[in-house]
């Protein structure tokens, strides 16, 4: 058992004041550290171990003594994380040295994570945090966790923007991801200071293309031999139609094709499971959705064929020249597209969803 907590000894420095001491118990063994700050003992309150607030300098202590026992608390953190024996001996060597492991490397921290995270996160969010890692790599191969601080940030992010001509998007949703693992290495001891404490993730304008209906329709009048082309033309056309993102669209099976008998109709709805979300998402199909269906071989587990996102965009940049569109056409851009349809075609875009 481990605990820290603060006192006023008895020692006396000057002018009648006594010293502030963390005390440090681990087992049945204590050690005292001096905060080499000193109060009035009038102003010192035993049962919450905090400067009484008529002490004038009371709040400036108080928040010292906090910082100094969080720097304990992550000392025993970084013991019980690492699985390494805690007595108050290997705690003294770590706490003296005033730094945590520091020659653990970033990459063999960011490993032990993302092996944890696979059990849990869906395979296109560990596909984003494995770009941030190579990423990184590319900027800084002999990353340890200790060399992270405000400028190592600040000099990765121009190297986002610059030699790998991100857009300011783009980069910043990679510094959020790399953010994501500076702050587990943080709260787990690894990192002293936090560093992103002044640095602020910028986020640029956002400009969300989308596809008019009379475009829409043009990549739908195209008559297209390649079949590779024509499962990218029917793919795309049915996410406008549905706003599918690439990682459902690529999934979705006739299982999840479910037919409702009313008093005057037979409706059909998309039910699956979001990958992004893993919340149970409905969705009515209108008669485009239901006409690219009608084509499809129902006696094929997957309604569209296997295909990469990247494999995907390449195709549609095909597509593209052959409608005549000036806009760059990717498979994200048919989801934006699908909240311009949905106003002109009376689609409730409020889709029902619930969790497992």
């Amino acid at each position: 058992m481990a605990s820290v907590y603060t006192v006023l000894r008895n020692e006396q420095s000057d002018k009648g004041k006594s010293v502030l001491y963390l005390c440090v118990s681990i087992g049945k063994k204590r050690k005292y550290y001096s905060l080499k700050k000193s109060i009035d003992p009038k102003f010192w309150d035993n049962n919450t171990h905090q400067v009484k607030p008529r002490e004038g300098n009371s709040a400036f202590l108080n928040n010292y003594i906090q910082d100094k026992e969080k720097e304990v608390l992550k000392i025993f953190q970084y013991f019980s994380f690492e699985d390494k024996p805690l007595t108050l001996e290997t705690f003294h060597n770590y706490y003296k040295k005033g730094a945590m492991d520091i020659s653990r490397s970033f990459f063999d921290f960011f490993e032990s994570e993302y092996k944890i995270q696979s059990q849990t996160i869906s395979k296109s969010a560990l596909e984003v945090y494995r770009k941030m890692r190579n990423k990184v790599k590319a900027f800084a191969p002999n990353l340890t966790l200790s060399e992270i601080n405000h400028d190592f940030i600040t000099r990765f992010e121009s190297y986002l923007l610059g030699e790998c001509n991100l857009n300011r998007n783009t980069a910043s949703k990679t510094l959020s991801v790399f953010r994501t693992y500076v702050n587990s290495a943080y709260h787990k001891g690894y990192i002293k200071s936090y560093p992103f404490a002044m640095f602020k993730i910028k986020k640029g304008v956002s400009n969300r293309t989308y596809l008019t209906e009379m475009e829409v329709k043009d990549i739908l009048e195209l008559r297209l031999l390649n079949d590779g082309e024509i499962n990218a033309q029917e793919m795309f056309l049915f996410a406008c139609y549905t706003g599918l993102r690439f990682s459902d669209l690529i999934n979705i099976t006739w299982d999840n094709i479910l037919t409702f008998k009313s008093k005057n109709d037979i409706n059909k709805i998309l039910s699956f499971e979001n990958i992004k979300t893993s919340h149970i998402t409905e969705i009515p199909l209108i008669k485009e959705a239901l006409e690219i269906l009608d084509g499809k071989d129902v006696n094929q587990k997957h309604i569209f064929k296997k295909i990469t996102n990247q494999k995907l965009n390449e195709h549609l940049k095909t597509i593209q020249k052959k409608a005549k569109i000036t806009k760059n056409l990717t498979a994200h851009m048919a989801r934006h597209t699908f909240a311009t349809l949905a106003l002109t075609k009376g689609i409730d875009i409020a889709w029902k969803t619930r969790s497992n």
